[in-house]
C-alpha cells in the first residue's frame, strides 16, 4: 500500500491476489475512519457522556444544557445546572474536555457576566478531563481565584457529597 500522486491510498497486486488486496484496502479504510472517532469532538463529546453517566449513576438530578444572559447581554451555557435543595445552593457544572488557558478564561468570563443575576451562594464547577493529560496548576489557580471549583475526573468523587446534595 502507497499513497498515489493525489493522495490517494494505493495497492497494487496480480490477479491471483486481487480478494486479499481489495480486503487489505477495504481494512485500511475502516482503519482510517476509526481514526475520525478519536477527533477532538468525538472525545470532548464522549467526555460530556462520562459525566453525565457520572451524575445518573449517583442520580444526581440536573438541567442539562442551561443558558444564562450575562451583564454582557452575552449568552452563556452551562452544560449542567443543578437546583438548589435544602442542603445546598444552585450549582453550574461546565465540562471541559481540555483545559486550555483560552477555555478557562472563557469559563470565569461566563461564570463572572451571570453571577450577578444568580443567586448569592450559587457555585459553579469545572469538570476537567485529566486522564490523559494533566492540568497544569495555574489553571486550576485561575478558576480558584474566581470562586469556580475545578474538578479533575480522576478527583471527582472528592466532590460528590456537594454535588449530590
Amino acid at each position: 500500500m502507497r499513497l498515489g500522486p493525489n493522495h490517494a491510498l494505493e495497492i497494487e497486486v496480480g490477479e491471483a491476489n486481487f480478494i486479499r488486496g481489495k480486503h487489505n484496502i477495504i481494512q485500511a479504510i475502516i482503519h482510517v475512519n476509526d481514526l475520525f472517532m478519536l477527533s477532538v469532538s468525538t472525545v470532548q463529546s464522549i467526555f460530556y457522556e462520562d459525566v453525565r453517566a457520572w451524575l445518573d449513576e449517583h442520580e444526581i438530578r440536573y438541567i442539562e444544557g442551561t443558558k444564562f444572559t450575562g451583564k454582557s447581554s452575552y449568552e452563556h451555557r452551562f452544560d449542567f445546572a443543578i437546583p438548589r435543595s435544602q442542603q445546598a445552593p444552585e450549582r453550574y457544572l461546565q465540562v471541559i474536555n481540555t483545559a486550555t488557558k483560552q477555555n478557562i478564561v472563557n469559563l470565569i468570563f461566563a461564570w463572572e457576566d451571570i453571577r450577578d443575576g444568580r443567586p448569592p451562594n450559587a457555585k459553579a464547577y469545572a469538570f476537567l478531563n485529566d486522564i490523559r493529560k494533566r492540568v497544569g496548576s495555574s489553571l486550576r489557580t485561575a478558576l480558584i481565584n474566581y470562586d469556580i471549583t475545578p474538578v479533575p475526573w480522576s478527583e471527582r468523587n472528592e466532590v460528590l457529597a456537594e454535588i449530590a446534595a
